[in-house]
């Protein structure tokens, strides 16, 4: 597997960067450099480890600054802020690279 026995469960990147949620993505399939995950929504995500440091500790449950990256994409959503302009809004406060 890819990504490891710590990388087995992951926040769903979908719901966290688009909907402001945290939902656990479960590992559906291994490879040697790509693992790919679900969530309970159905959303299907590829991470590739390839030249990555692998993780060393579980990815699930949510890391404090995911936790953080929810609160603000949720914040965008309720006023009202274009699903666009979030990606700035993480960057410009240091939860985006």
């Amino acid at each position: 597997m890819a990504g490891g026995e710590n990388a087995r469960t992951i926040v769903c990147p979908t719901c966290l960067y688009q909907e402001g949620v945290l939902v656990p993505a479960q590992r559906e399939a291994e490879g040697i450099e790509t693992d790919w995950y679900r969530c309970e929504h159905g959303h299907r995500n590829g991470i590739s480890w390839d030249g990555e440091t692998l993780p060393d500790q579980p990815m699930w449950p949510a890391s404090e600054r995911q936790q953080k990256v929810a609160r603000v994409v949720g914040e965008c959503l309720d006023a009202g802020t274009p699903s666009e302009a979030i990606p700035g809004i993480l960057v410009k406060r240091g939860l985006m690279d």
